[in-house]
């Protein structure tokens, strides 16, 4: 059988040095929040991987899972993450923030608490 060469493109990483990322508050959602919240400590499901951007001076701006990086900070979890290639970083001059209405808010966690 023949050997193929193999490149990686992407390695997971994983960390507790929460001050070596940047993350954006304004770009998570509550609801989300207590939901990966909820799954992680009631259904033993991981946190999602998180995309990050290795900005010029050192640090890892966190593109995709806010949500994420913020439940492992507060909980003292390990971030799983990569690198990527995409982009040039720098997520507040692109992306608009999150801000779904009030109203489903609140409407969502009246259903997750079961008040509804």
């Amino acid at each position: 059988m023949k050997k193929q060469n193999q490149n990686i493109v992407a390695q997971i990483k994983v960390s507790r040095d929460y001050d070596k990322f940047l993350g954006f508050m304004e770009y998570t959602t509550l609801t989300r929040l207590n939901y990966l919240t909820m799954l992680y400590f009631k259904k033993q499901q991981p946190l999602p991987i998180l995309e990050v951007k290795k900005l010029d001076g050192g640090l890892l701006e966190v593109l995709n899972d806010q949500e994420s990086f913020f439940i492992a900070k507060r909980f003292n979890l390990p971030i799983y993450y990569y690198e990527t290639f995409q982009g040039s970083g720098k997520l507040r001059e692109k992306a608009k923030p999150i801000a779904p209405p009030l109203e489903d808010l609140e409407n969502t966690m009246l259903f997750i608490q079961g008040d509804c």
